[in-house]
């Protein structure tokens, strides 16, 4: 039943997540064909559904982005594993899964039959991917844990900011979704494994030591530490002629630290100005350094983005714009490789949405369908799958399983 053919399209994964490392690992395996059934309390549904903004900032169960973006091309199922008949369903559902993805608190799932060994008696191939912030074993496992708490307690907040203010976190959601990430990447080792010895395994990912070992800076800092004891500072930042973000007529430009004379000289040339290499004042750094920025600045705020992105073409400058949302979707190199999907939601109209990083040969980006509204796919898992009719649906519904 998924939308997307693709490489994973002959799993199936079962999806219980409230959180976004959760949601966001079972739609990157899905972005490459898996067919992923998510699974919400009936009614309220998943909270990542009241998470704003909305659209046209209507708090409604269906229109928030966030759910829109990383419920991509799911099936939706209401399901109350609280109650004894739901957590039979779950299991029901669970025997023809190959992967199922969860992040209640920990011990929580063996506290309903539903663990790891209970599931494995009635699927040995199963693979039961488990997130939580800290794991499910050690001195934190029952933390509450932010974004910013996570940050801070793996390391990367430290380094991060400037040296005269306070550490500062990166913005949004990076954390959570980088675990999501690493997460499927684990997922489908752990598959791959499954699929030479035909049993399955379990998964303990631990958010807080996805970042630990992030590849952002910290890595690099781990390893010096590790090899001379030197804790890694936050710097002042460093300011060089002709580099960094400048304004233009209708945007900003990127460009990089001309660290070499002949790479400044580019960019001497590309703002038409050769001649200031052999001015008195250019011999002197710190008046070099202000004149060579001053005419920057004045030619960049002159032309257009496009404009001043050509010329540094032209001059061997490495140079980009700074896009926004709107100006992304128009350019000429993301036109062409198109990673995102058109959508057609019901209540929200034509969305464009990023689906997957890669073009696969074999298997070119399908369109996908939006992300599910609360329940909308009972019908289909429930009849369709398990075999279920419409009256017992119903009765379930009456009952408050669905």
């Amino acid at each position: 039943m998924s939308n997307i053919i693709g490489p994973l399209s002959e799993l199936r994964v079962l999806e219980i997540s409230r959180e976004l490392p959760g949601a966001y690992c079972a739609r990157a395996l899905g972005a490459f064909g898996a067919k992923v059934i998510h699974v919400e309390a009936p009614r309220t549904g998943n909270k990542i559904r009241r998470v704003a903004p909305f659209y046209k900032d209507l708090p409604q169960h269906n229109r928030g982005a966030l759910h829109n973006h990383v419920n991509l091309g799911k099936l939706g199922i209401t399901l109350d594993v609280e109650s004894g008949v739901g957590k039979r369903l779950l299991k029901e559902l669970a025997r023809n899964a190959d992967i199922l993805v969860e992040d209640q608190p920990a011990g929580a799932m063996e506290e309903k039959g539903l663990g790891y060994t209970d599931l494995a008696e009635i699927n040995p191939g199963l693979v039961m991917t488990s997130l939580s912030n800290f794991g499910r074993k050690g001195p934190y496992r029952d933390y509450k844990a932010s974004e910013l708490i996570l940050s801070g307690l793996s390391g990367p907040l430290y380094i991060t900011g400037a040296l005269d203010r306070e550490p500062v976190k990166a913005g949004g959601r990076i954390v959570q979704f980088q675990a999501g990430m690493v997460a499927a990447l684990l997922t489908m080792m752990a598959v791959r494994s499954r699929d030479f010895t035909g049993v399955g395994s379990r998964i303990d990912l631990s958010t807080m030591e996805t970042q630990s070992g992030s590849a952002d800076r910290w890595i690099p800092v781990l390893a010096l530490y590790s090899q001379t004891g030197a804790i890694a500072e936050r710097t002042r930042g460093i300011v060089l002629a002709g580099a960094g973000v400048v304004p233009t007529r209708d945007g900003y430009i990127n460009t990089l630290n001309p660290t070499t004379p002949s790479r400044l000289k580019r960019v001497l040339n590309m703002i038409g100005g050769p001649e200031l290499a052999d001015s008195p004042e250019f011999a002197n750094p710190v008046q070099s350094l202000a004149m060579v920025n001053e005419e920057f600045l004045l030619w960049s705020l002159q032309h257009y983005t496009a404009e001043a992105v050509d010329a540094g073409m032209r001059h061997g400058v490495m140079i980009g714009p700074v896009h926004t949302h709107e100006t992304l979707h128009r350019d000429a190199h993301m036109l062409l490789r198109r990673p995102w999907v058109q959508v057609e939601h019901p209540e929200i109209g034509e969305q464009a949405l990023p689906v997957r990083p890669a073009q696969l040969s074999a298997t070119p980006m399908q369109v996908s369908r939006p992300a599910p509204r609360l329940g909308e796919h009972n019908r289909d898992v429930y009849c369709e799958d398990l075999g279920y009719s419409r009256s017992d649906l119903a009765r379930l519904g009456r009952m408050g399983v669905v």
